[in-house]
């Protein structure tokens, strides 16, 4: 009978950890060991050691489930960083890393607004007037190939030469360029290489605001897109 008592106590007490409600181990052995006084020492040694058992297992099942394994920022760092250079990125014999390959952009190089100060002041070293003028100049003399700024396919002169009157009257104002940029972790250089570029004027509405620009023609800046087989095409 003392036998079955303790057996069912014990299970009880599974059950219950199982359940992960841990407050009701104090609870349960309170009562066991109370019920357990008039029974001889034997029979105590056996239910502590079998409620021992239990405890020790429940608190090994309810254990949290430890977080996904995560990256400390600091050991991330210490992966990337090299540390015989101390740079973020690893290169050869200290070469450039491409931070942009490529990026597109316009830049307005015509200050419409006379009201606008801050962009006369950062265009008051740009010269456009010389930019057309190479740019015309070498395509007349079949240095570089114009290109239709969407489509690319090959202009002719005379395109060109259309092209040319609505710039002689209305100037560039607008440069789009796509580029490759290049950044060098040691010497903190950073340099730009042009693939191309497409100038455009001014669309003016009839109050004389500015509402946009009108692609004039696209000129690529490598020997592929210049060769002289398109050149006899012109």
């Amino acid at each position: 009978m003392i036998k079955k008592q303790i057996f069912i106590y014990f299970a009880t007490i599974i059950e219950k950890c199982t359940l992960c409600k841990v407050q009701h181990f104090v609870e349960l052995k309170i009562k066991c060991v109370f019920t357990l006084k008039k029974q001889n020492k034997m029979i105590k040694r056996i239910f502590l050691t079998f409620f021992t058992l239990a405890f020790l297992f429940i608190s090994c099942d309810t254990k949290e489930e430890p977080n996904a394994p995560t990256s400390d920022s600091t050991d991330f760092v210490k992966k990337i960083i090299y540390p015989e250079s101390g740079n973020f990125y690893a290169t050869e014999n200290g070469e450039s890393i491409i931070v942009a390959n490529p990026v597109i952009y316009d830049v307005v190089v015509k200050n419409s607004d006379p009201s606008d100060e801050w962009t006369d002041f950062c265009l008051q070293n740009l010269d456009v007037q010389a930019i057309s003028n190479v740019i015309f100049n070498a395509v007349y003399h079949k240095k570089i190939i114009p290109y239709h700024y969407r489509m690319d396919t090959v202009l002719s002169i005379q395109d060109v030469k259309e092209i040319e009157k609505e710039v002689n009257k209305e100037g560039m104002a607008m440069l789009q360029f796509e580029e490759q940029w290049f950044l060098n972790e040691e010497t903190f250089e950073m340099y730009k290489k042009v693939s191309y570029i497409i100038f455009g004027m001014e669309l003016v509405n009839d109050n004389g605001d500015v509402y946009g620009y009108k692609p004039g023609f696209k000129i690529y800046l490598d020997k592929e897109h210049n060769n002289t087989e398109l050149n006899q095409e012109l």
